[in-house]
């Protein structure tokens, strides 16, 4: 299994409410942090829960985020058909 693919399910398995959650999700913020981002990108083509591809997402280095690297950035989620899944709605009481 590539290292892409298990940081993917260890990062779904973090934002899951059982077992080990908080462990896991901190390990997987470890390993993010000391993760290019190019492969950063990459994992973004695996399929991660919302809160997920957020952390991800806010593990890309400044010059990823910057204005003039927002372009490419766009450009290389929607050539992958990157798709961000919204949270679940409350649904309202009455």
């Amino acid at each position: 299994m590539s290292q892409t693919r298990a940081l993917a399910e260890d990062l779904t398995c973090a934002m899951s409410r059982a077992g080990r959650a908080p462990d896991l999700r901190y390990k997987a913020e470890e390993r993010l942090a000391q993760t290019h981002h190019e492969d950063l990108l990459s994992l973004l083509r695996e399929p991660l829960p919302y809160a997920a591809q957020n952390i991800v997402l806010e593990h890309l280095p400044p010059a990823v985020q910057a204005e003039e690297s927002a372009r490419d950035l766009l450009t290389s989620l929607l050539a992958i058909d990157f798709r961000s899944h919204s949270p679940p709605t409350s649904r309202a009481r009455t």
